[in-house]
């Protein structure tokens, strides 16, 4: 009697449908007050009221309806889309935490902005200077190339300046050396006219003292 009893209790253990669900639980959503009814129908009655974030132990699912237990140990049946896995509070505990890197990175960011509104104000500083260094250093070779044209139009000027300087001295020395051999020249024809002149005086003066002693003749002239 008593295997036959066990048999039986065995059987009707196997044969009854094995929930997956069982000791599942879950928590009534957001912001809600839902009635646990009786049965798995809307006009079944109440057998009592669950809050938000209360939790439900599961006993069986048909569908979209969920047998649940409550803490207190009461049952009864209630719709699947008013529950979570997770409580309010938890959400929103989550939700803060979400909210608060989100702050934080946003915060970042800010700050990463305004560190490169810096570098990008110093970069165009850094730029508007580059350029007027720039601009001044192709003034500067604009004029250095006009300079340099009229440097070489000078040099050669001076360099023809300087032949024909060198034509001139090579002249100059030319008719300083003929005028010195003409004043020698000169000056020997000038020496020899003057010793002519001192020595025909001389003889002059050597004819007339000679004349003048000669004896004269005694006797008449006829």
């Amino acid at each position: 009697m008593n295997k036959k009893l066990i048999f039986f209790i065995l059987f009707i253990f196997l044969a009854s449908p094995i929930n997956p669900a069982f000791a599942k639980g879950f928590y009534v959503r957001d912001w809600i007050s839902v009635p646990l009814r009786s049965g798995p129908d809307t006009k079944t009655s109440t057998v009592t009221t669950v809050n938000t974030d209360d939790y439900l132990e599961v006993v069986y699912e048909k569908g979209e309806w969920i047998l649940v237990k409550t803490q207190k140990g009461q049952e009864g049946w209630i719709l699947n889309r008013y529950l979570t896995e997770a409580p309010r509070s938890f959400a929103t505990s989550q939700l803060r935490q979400k909210v608060a890197s989100q702050d934080k990175t946003a915060n970042e960011l800010r700050e990463d902005n305004k560190r490169l509104g810096k570098e990008n104000q110093t970069l165009k500083f850094e730029t508007s200077k580059l350029n007027s260094k720039l601009n001044k250093l192709t003034q500067d070779y604009e004029s250095l190339k006009k300079a340099s044209s009229s440097y070489l139009t000078l040099k050669s000027e001076h360099e023809q300046l300087l032949e024909k300087r060198k034509v001139e001295e090579e002249e100059v020395k030319k008719i300083l050396k003929e005028n010195k051999k003409f004043k020698t020249t000169e000056r020997v024809a000038f020496t020899l006219f003057g010793g002519g002149l001192v020595l025909i005086g001389l003889l002059i003066g050597y004819f007339s003292q000679s004349s003048r002693y000669k004896p004269k003749r005694s006797g008449y002239r006829f």
